[in-house]
């Protein structure tokens, strides 16, 4: 797998939105980190016990779509596989 940099020019708006967008799902990311390594979830997760747990979380927690719960949790899941 590679990761490609690509260089983009926004808008002071749009740079704002993704910005915000990037912060919001590291409040998922982080709580989902943290149960991993307290060992909540337990010692070796599946993506639908990560995801499980983002979607339980109180909505003001959990201010994503569950959808995108559903993206970090799988991203994180593949995250701990390596």
């Amino acid at each position: 797998m590679r990761t490609a940099v690509i260089s983009a020019t926004l808008s002071r708006s749009d740079y704002k939105r993704v910005s915000l967008a990037a912060h919001t799902s590291g409040l998922l990311w982080t709580p989902a980190v943290d149960r991993y390594i307290s060992v909540e979830i337990g010692p070796s997760p599946s993506k639908y016990d990560i995801q499980r747990f983002l979607t339980a979380l109180p909505s003001e927690d959990q201010p994503l779509h569950a959808h995108n719960a559903e993206i970090i949790a799988h991203d994180l899941s593949g995250t701990i596989k390596t």
